[in-house]
């Protein structure tokens, strides 16, 4: 694995080496415009807050865009995480972290602490990990 700054730093996944990795973000949205160049393969899997943590314990970029939501992961983590609104390009073995509400909100509604205070009381919300695995673009294609 890669810190954020793209030292070379060794993790495992159950015994197994997860394998290369860039720059470290945290976000609380994902978009394919986040993606560099098109077409990649892009892996995305669940993780748990204790390895956020462990992920997180490396060189990262926050890319939350709201206060609260920032202090709320800051008290989740155990961490502080700053309010960043940026926008993020990924390249290969970058990796995405997304904290995820798992309630739609109305349309333009912004939280404040108390509402993500109660989503996460209530365990409304899950982490993922996203990697891009693969820029090499002569090496597939799709076909519908």
């Amino acid at each position: 694995m890669r810190d954020g700054l793209g030292y070379k730093v060794g993790m495992e996944k159950g015994g197994k080496t997860m394998g290369s990795m860039g720059r470290v973000y945290i976000s609380n949205a994902f978009s394919l415009s986040m993606i560099k160049e098109s077409p990649t393969l892009v892996r995305i899997e669940e993780i748990t807050t204790e390895k956020v943590k462990e992920i997180l314990s490396l060189p990262f970029t926050s890319a939350i865009g709201h206060t609260s939501t920032a202090e709320i992961l800051s008290e989740i983590l155990e961490k502080k995480i700053e309010a960043n609104r940026i926008q993020i390009q990924l390249d290969k073995n970058d990796v995405l972290i997304v904290f995820q509400l798992l309630k739609r909100l109305p349309e333009g509604s912004v939280l404040d602490k108390n509402e993500i205070e109660k989503l996460i009381l209530e365990r409304s919300f899950k982490f993922y990990l996203l990697k891009i695995i693969d820029d090499n673009r002569e090496n597939y294609s799709f076909e519908l």
